[in-house]
């Protein structure tokens, strides 16, 4: 689109003359002909439908350009982009506000804005140490309110994260190289390297079972078999060959006599039962029997050990968790402000927008003011109840974690019992206090507990116990 580019124009554009009809009665153009004279549009129209095009561009900011032929069709589609955007934002009345569910097509908006991002419900890793996620819930196995979380509770159909802390630590598997993989260890090594602090969860699943790592069973080069019946896990078996007999039947001679008969290496086995043997000539059994050569005789057959045909891999044992560095979240909610913190701003604004700003309600003329109230009110306090452990968050940042272990074993000596904590404290500046649960056979020296607690790091704390029983913790620090 270009203007007249000749030397025949003027630079001001002439004056619009008045109009001669109404513009509810057009005129139209004509060739002219059976006495009516041809159409002549004159610089007047001229001047006008230039006029119109070329601010048509300047609207869209578009620069004049003799060589696009295009630029009205391209200036009409930004003007009209440029509408839909002003219109959008003129939803609303600045001077007052409106309840989220007045605004027309935000729901809409929103839910298209959420396919372009991590969709509800989608699973992602993040390093064990981040212990708050914006829009993520742990995937725990832990319960969330469905009023809360409305959308994962529509995406998951249940009111439950799944649980993906499940560990593969204590599984056995073969390796056919001599360097093993990061996370696991030779089966025999476990006795000189596993502790408390290097493999806590290993040290656990193996000191619950037998007692001590040093009564931890070694392989060494044995057959593994699969425990059943009365073969118990852990339990050993030397080498044995299942009760049967080779033996020759011996027909000359009385007793001692076979032996020298045939040889050294040949011991004789009387046999009177009448039922195993036959009678040879005179009628009598108590010279018959069966001769068999002994073990260290060149009649032996076999080598040091019963086996079938083997291969020799190496034996180890998975010593960390293949995501042991990891935690898994579940994509719960979009951006949200304010999450598990009380703003009074806020939940004032929030009033007030139900009320039409030009006069005043009182609370009870405000149908869901307790609902809406209690909403911003429970969401400002977090609980969570996830296996043995009780989870609090409070609006001022302090967290109280607490929960009951069982002690290892009554021994009378020191036993460590590693806690791992659901959730991280934000440093090591934490409280943790320790109680041992009333036993009513209680009722002597030996017979009660001493229970200590020392924090390890802001994830982990040790309770050392000396005899059986159960001990409830409680941590006191802060998550914000």
């Amino acid at each position: 689109m270009y203007a007249l580019d000749n030397d025949s124009g003027v630079q001001t554009m002439p004056e619009v003359k008045a109009k001669k009809f109404n513009h509810t009665e057009p005129r139209w153009f004509t060739e002219g002909g059976n006495g009516v004279a041809p159409s002549y549009p004159g610089a007047d129209w001229f001047n006008i439908v230039q006029a119109e095009l070329l601010n048509i561009l300047t609207e869209a900011n578009i620069e004049p350009d003799k060589a696009q032929l295009n630029q009205i069709t391209l200036a009409i589609k930004e003007v009209v982009k440029n509408s839909v955007s002003k219109s959008v934002e003129g939803k609303a009345n600045k001077t007052h506000k409106h309840p989220v569910s007045d605004i027309t097509g935000l729901q809409e908006a929103l839910d298209e804005a959420g396919k372009k991002g991590l969709p509800v419900g989608a699973v992602i890793g993040f390093p064990k140490e981040v212990s708050y996620s914006q829009g993520f819930l742990l995937a725990n196995g832990s319960t969330f309110s469905e009023s809360t979380y409305p959308d994962l509770y529509r995406t998951l159909g249940k009111n439950k994260t799944p649980n993906l802390q499940r560990s593969d630590v204590g599984m056995t598997s073969y390796f056919a190289v001599d360097n093993i993989p990061e996370g696991w260890l030779a089966f025999d090594s476990i006795r000189s390297v596993v502790t408390q602090r290097s493999y806590p969860e290993l040290y656990q699943h193996l000191v619950d079972k037998y007692g001590s790592i040093s009564n931890v069973p070694l392989a060494e080069d044995r057959f593994i078999r699969s425990a059943h019946g009365s073969l118990a896990v852990g339990q050993k078996q030397n080498d044995e060959i299942k009760a049967h007999t080779h033996k020759l039947i011996s027909y000359y001679g009385r007793h001692n006599e076979n032996a020298a008969l045939y040889g050294e290496g040949f011991e004789f086995e009387p046999q009177t039962n009448r039922s195993t043997v036959d009678s040879w000539g005179d009628g009598t059994v108590d010279d018959n029997g069966w001769i068999k050569p002994t073990n260290t005789s060149k009649y032996a057959t076999g080598g040091a050990e019963t086996r079938p045909k083997a291969i020799a891999f190496k034996l180890c044992i998975k010593a960390k968790n293949s995501f042991d560095d990891v935690r898994f979240w579940v994509k719960a909610f979009g951006e949200v402000t304010n999450v598990g913190a009380l703003d009074a701003s806020r939940l004032a604004q929030e009033l007030q927008g139900k009320a039409d700003a030009n006069h005043a309600h009182t609370t009870s003329q405000i149908t869901d003011f307790t609902h809406a109230t209690n909403q911003l009110i429970n969401a400002a306090f977090s609980y969570q109840k996830i296996d043995k452990y009780k989870i609090r968050k409070y609006p001022d940042g302090t967290l109280i974690l607490s929960g009951k272990i069982k002690n290892k074993r009554d021994s009378g000596t020191e036993n460590v019992n590693p806690v791992i904590f659901p959730v991280s404290f934000i440093n090591n500046d934490y409280e943790i206090f320790v109680s041992e649960v009333f036993r009513s056979n209680a009722s002597g020296k030996g017979q009660y507990n001493w229970v200590f607690a020392t924090p390890v790091d802001k994830s982990r704390a040790n309770i050392s116990t000396w005899y059986d029983g159960e001990t409830m913790w409680q941590a006191i620090g802060r998550w914000k």
